[in-house]
């Protein structure tokens, strides 16, 4: 039996590119104040295990947990007189079984239930910063919405002879979201909406191991993911121009995968793991422009802005391959290095023709030189991300408003990055170890890949820890 207790609380976080927008080119910015407050996470978490064996089970475990969440958001305009606050709350309960059952020395089988309820809360509201005068204003989310999930699966392990083993299974999932929308903020064309579907996934695959150094597999299965309260119920601002309005006619995309990959160990020197895969996705969530009431496009917070809304594209897939290497020269020092490359499309459902999938990452990867000898180890490493040029971006991403930077031509594109790092540890003892590093030595200036957001620079670490 086991119980746990997790709080964490971060501070204030400007954000920096809605601080720095000037739309309209006048040298004015266009608001004073944007800032996200702190958000706020806690958990309970209670865990019970049984190894007793009887006829249904070798191993049980159940874990049961409350979660809390909660964030903000902040804004005013430059010279507007009201700061607009937007706080939402998400109440999260779960329930997790789990079984384990062996079957003589070749089989094992796994299966088990999880249920998981949601319950999102959402308030805003103006506040006058002269007076204080409190006035209401539209939510993030429908308040008081909820999101429900449950599911059945197994698993069998079969170990066919002494080099093949066989894994399989299936998973039975269903969903319910249910929201109320209050239309005296905001013009819903709808006042109550509700979706729920289940779905039937399974995988499959198979090891060939003739030994401890050699391994090749084969993977294939589907996936299912269901919309949430965030793709159906969400009104925002996406960026300057263009607002995102609730769907509820959103549909589950379903995923098809496929992989095929190797691991081979030289000794004690090498060892190399490489694998391809491919995932085909249908009916794929994303934002496309939309129509609300029959319009395109409507003023949101006094702003003329095109509409959009999460929508079921027609079909998109992604492939690529990811590769791995760790040498161990000896005398404790060691190199391990990876390295992801993936390119995904998806079809416009207008025109039918493929464009770049968004949110599909360029190459990226990372390489370690390090040192260990008894207490302590050392650490230089670099991590690095490949470019991307315009007509590598998804088209949503080719405007001028695009989190990205321009090249000569004026066009959004992401560049290369690469940061060289250094830590260290010193284990103490079995109970503590000291910690410390620097971190983008050379004080590189990037944005990782979607992010809107640069990351930090130059930076020092320190860190102790304690375990008894």
């Amino acid at each position: 039996m086991e119980y746990g207790f997790h709080y964490s609380a971060t501070t204030n976080a400007p954000r920096y590119d809605r601080l720095t927008l000037d739309a309209s080119g006048d040298s004015i910015l266009d608001h004073a104040e944007w800032y996200y407050s702190p958000q706020k996470w806690m958990m309970n978490r209670f865990g019970l295990t049984l190894n007793k064996g009887n006829k249904v089970f070798d191993r049980f475990r159940m874990v049961a947990a409350l979660q809390n969440y909660e964030e903000s958001r902040h804004d005013r305009r430059t010279n507007a007189s009201r700061l607009r606050n937007q706080t939402e709350s998400v109440t999260a309960l779960s329930l997790n079984l789990d079984f384990d059952k062996k079957f003589g020395d070749r089989v094992e089988l796994y299966y088990g239930a999880e249920a998981i309820y949601n319950k999102v809360g959402s308030v805003a509201n103006r506040v006058d910063i002269a007076t204080g005068e409190e006035t209401k204003s539209n939510t993030r989310y429908p308040d008081g919405s909820t999101w429900q999930a449950y599911g059945l699966y197994g698993n069998l392990k079969w170990k066919l002879n002494s080099v093949f083993t066989l894994n399989t299974g299936a998973r039975y999932s269903m969903y319910r979201i249910a929201a109320d929308f209050d239309t005296s903020a905001f013009p819903f064309p709808f006042v109550h909406a509700e979706n729920n579907k289940g779905a039937l996934n399974g995988n499959i695959g198979l090891v060939f191991a003739p030994n401890n150094r050699l391994q090749v597999y084969v993977n294939a299965s589907t996936g299912f993911r269901a919309p949430n309260i965030d793709d159906m119920g969400k009104v925002f601002e996406s960026e300057p121009g263009s607002v995102v309005v609730p769907n509820s006619d959103l549909k589950p995309e379903y995923a098809y995968n496929a992989e095929i990959g190797a691991a081979k160990a030289f000794n004690n020197f090498l060892k190399l793991d490489a694998s391809l895969f491919y995932t085909y996705l249908d009916d794929a969530l994303a934002r496309r422009p939309f129509q609300f009431n029959g319009q395109d496009s409507i003023f949101f917070d006094g702003t003329l802005s095109q509409v959009q809304a999460i929508q079921n594209i027609t079909n998109a897939f992604v492939f690529g391959v990811q590769a791995g290497l760790d040498v161990n020269f000896g005398k404790g020092f060691g190199l391990k290095s990876t390295l992801s490359f993936q390119r995904g499309q998806e079809q416009s459902a207008d025109s039918l023709i493929y464009y770049p999938l968004a949110n599909a990452a360029p190459l990226y990867g990372s390489t370690r030189v390090y040192y260990q000898r008894k207490a302590l180890r050392f650490e230089v490493y670099s991590v690095y991300n490949a470019g991307m040029a315009f007509e590598d971006l998804s088209l949503g991403d080719r405007n001028d408003d695009a989190p990205f930077a321009k090249d000569d031509d004026g066009k959004p594109f992401v560049p290369a990055w690469m940061t060289l790092n250094f830590k260290a540890a010193w284990f103490i003892n079995r109970h503590l170890t000291l910690n410390g590093g620097i971190e983008n030595i050379t004080d590189e200036l990037y944005r990782p890949f979607g992010s809107g957001i640069s990351a930090p620079g130059r930076n020092f670490i320190v860190a102790v820890k304690v375990k008894w």
